[in-house]
């Protein structure tokens, strides 16, 4: 049974629709994210779950039980917003525990359960201490600690890490993704950050204009695109045009290539999608690769990234692009050979992106 089910979900403001017949299960113990451009349905979507805005149609139940029109109290969901909302006048022991007091625990329950709490989010030395002597990433970890000590049947988090720098957001991901695996509590995640999403989750439900255009793991979104919208928004990757001419044969704008596991039931126009860093590249004096799906073109463009260098290739009749290590010393000008592993070309038919 799920710990969450959403069943045809739909959500309209005046002529707006935001969320269109929108299914989502996730199951108990399990870190998911809602992952999409702005404006793509995601908060909308969050914001339902928890009990802020009302469906226009559609059902939501926790853990088999109807709560479409359940209150945000009977929900028993805990949520964490983008700003910490954490009170300023009181101390992080009186912040983590303001949920127990409101419940009405008794004063050794309150003091124990928070002290537990304050030991799980590593804040023990700091309980005395005001948020505003608090770095911004523990600020984060007494909000986590407040909805958590209530212990929600689902955790729901809307951007928590988008005010944080690059290098304090990276902490958290793996201060959430720790805590996640003591604790097991159910998350949604709402995010834009493809990174984010793909470190923290166990899958991630991919949004756009209102609707989930592909619900996998990280593994499966990155590397099986459902369509090429999909593919390039998990990041940089080449789509090659392709016609299949045998079982996994295809004749593509940079000759033929093979791909593995694909029957022979594909027809008409694809893409083949294949990852920068997926592809081998010689330069063209050495010895030719004994694998297949072996093509020549000649480097355009070099960018330096420091750890590896960004090459685009000229093949056929279209541009390749490649990550390779940057200490390499490719010309620009010269002629490479590049290898395609047929296991990283996944193929997308045109007609769905």
């Amino acid at each position: 049974m799920a710990a969450l089910a959403l069943s045809a979900i739909s959500k309209v403001f005046d002529d707006t629709t935001a969320l269109d017949r929108v299914d989502l299960h996730v199951q108990e113990g399990e870190f998911i994210s809602l992952l999409g451009p702005s404006g793509c349905g995601k908060t909308t979507l969050l914001r339902i779950i928890s009990g802020l805005e009302s469906p226009s149609s559609g059902s939501l139940s926790f853990n088999g039980i109807d709560a479409t029109h359940a209150s945000i109290t009977q929900r028993h969901v805990g949520m964490v917003f983008q700003h910490f909302a954490l009170f300023p006048h009181m101390t992080v022991e009186k912040n983590v525990s303001f949920g127990l007091r409101m419940a009405g625990l008794d004063a050794r329950a309150i003091h124990d359960k928070t002290s537990a709490m304050l030991d799980v989010v590593q804040l023990a030395k700091e309980r005395k201490r005001y948020p505003s002597q608090l770095s911004g990433g523990q600020q984060q970890r007494v909000a986590l600690a407040r909805t958590l000590i209530t212990e929600p049947s689902v955790l729901l988090m809307d951007e928590p890490f988008s005010s944080l720098d690059t290098v304090l957001r990276q902490e958290m991901h793996q201060f959430v993704s720790d805590l996640h695996q003591r604790l097991g509590t159910t998350t949604v995640l709402v995010t834009h950050d493809q990174q984010e999403a793909m470190v923290l989750s166990d899958r991630i439900a991919l949004m756009f204009q209102g609707n989930i255009v592909q619900y996998a793991t990280p593994q499966v979104l990155y590397n099986q695109p459902s369509s090429a919208a999909v593919a390039q928004f998990m990041g940089a990757t080449n789509l090659i045009s392709a016609q299949p001419i045998a079982v996994s044969r295809w004749q593509t704008a940079v000759g033929e290539l093979s791909t593995i596991g694909i029957s022979n039931h594909f027809q008409g126009e694809h893409w083949l999608s294949i990852r920068p860093e997926n592809i081998q590249i010689v330069e063209q004096t050495q010895v030719p690769s004994p694998l297949g799906n072996c093509i020549t073109g000649q480097l355009i463009a070099k960018k330096y990234h420091g750890a590896f260098s960004e090459l685009t290739i000229a093949a056929g009749r279209t541009h390749i692009q490649v990550l390779s290590a940057a200490h390499i010393p490719f010309v620009q000008g010269n002629q490479v050979q590049l290898v395609l592993p047929e296991q990283h070309l996944f193929p997308i038919p045109k007609s769905i992106g």
